[in-house]
């Protein structure tokens, strides 16, 4: 297992994700892993008045409400008191009650899925999650958990928004298997170092967050630029392809697989970023798995109209 891992829990409201959040820290804790468990919406400014309009106490058209969750995220990513990116620095492994998936679910409902996720880019480029656990449910079966001891109920928890939402949540999912279909062996493996780099307090600059040892150069030492420019790692990391990982291009799963140079790094002693773990490869199957089974329920459905 990594040094610490980035997680972030999906699923429609009532899924159930706060109880396996909390059995998961405890498993963790008991692995001897140091823990943060977060949220969205924060309880940060802009989270605050995210909850204000969910709890009807304001009012907001749907493109503003995507347009804020995109505004705390990024606060949820970059707070330099205890955001995402500070604490994997500090070691910390971090589990997040939903990230930019919940975005592309809910907002995707009620605006164009495409405008949600160029919203979130900035987001997704400066950090993904090592894992993402999608809980799913009946939403029939969620109502039900919502409405137990509630006087009242958010914007979003009506039955017909959350059946949307898990639709939606498929549809991106299944978007994502037909885009991995159409890539090829010369295709990059991920976006480090094309876009963004991280930069510590004392100027060590390193590909992506969570991979601190990596370092590119530093900036005390040279311009950022000539780092970008000239750096041998960096132009080691350009240059990999997916021809490169030749046990992943045989694979049944790559299609619902995320290749990740970070985790592989993470993952052997070695720091080695071709080295696949195997861990990654059961989750691709188990994301196949759910994939296939929501696959055949939508069509026995469909057949039973």
């Amino acid at each position: 297992m990594a040094k610490n891992l980035f997680i972030a829990f999906e699923g429609i409201d009532g899924s159930g994700k706060s109880t396996q959040i909390n059995l998961l820290k405890k498993n963790f804790e008991n692995a001897g892993h140091n823990v943060y468990t977060t949220f969205e919406p924060t309880d940060k400014p802009i989270g605050k008045l995210i909850r204000d309009i969910f709890n009807h106490r304001s009012n907001a058209d749907q493109r503003t409400i995507a347009a804020l969750f995109a505004a705390d995220r990024l606060e949820h990513i970059l707070n330099k008191e205890n955001g995402i990116i500070k604490m994997l620095k500090e070691g910390v492994t971090v589990i997040t009650d939903r990230f930019y998936l919940s975005s592309y679910a809910y907002h995707g409902v009620h605006v164009p899925v495409d405008w949600v996720i160029q919203c979130n880019m900035l987001s997704a480029e400066l950090i993904r999650p090592d894992l993402n656990i999608f809980i799913d449910i009946d939403p029939e079966l969620g109502m039900k958990r919502l409405k137990k001891g509630r006087n009242s109920l958010e914007m979003f928890e009506t039955l017909e928004n959350q059946k949307k939402v898990r639709d939606k949540y498929f549809e991106i999912m299944e978007s994502e298997v037909e885009q991995k279909k159409k890539s090829t062996l010369d295709d990059i493996v991920c976006k480090v170092c094309y876009s963004s780099v991280c930069i510590t307090e004392m100027g060590n600059v390193y590909p992506c967050a969570g991979w601190q040892d990596y370092v590119l150069g530093n900036i005390k030492e040279k311009p950022l630029k000539e780092i970008w420019d000239n750096s041998e790692k960096v132009q080691y990391l350009r240059e990999l392809r997916k021809k490169d990982f030749p046990k992943c291009i045989q694979c049944s799963e790559k299609e619902f697989c995320t290749m990740c140079l970070v985790r592989n790094a993470n993952e052997n002693p070695l720091g080695d970023p071709l080295i696949v773990n195997e861990f990654f490869c059961d989750v691709a199957k188990l994301n196949k798995r759910l994939f296939l089974d929501w696959k055949k329920n939508q069509t026995n459905f469909q057949n039973s109209l």
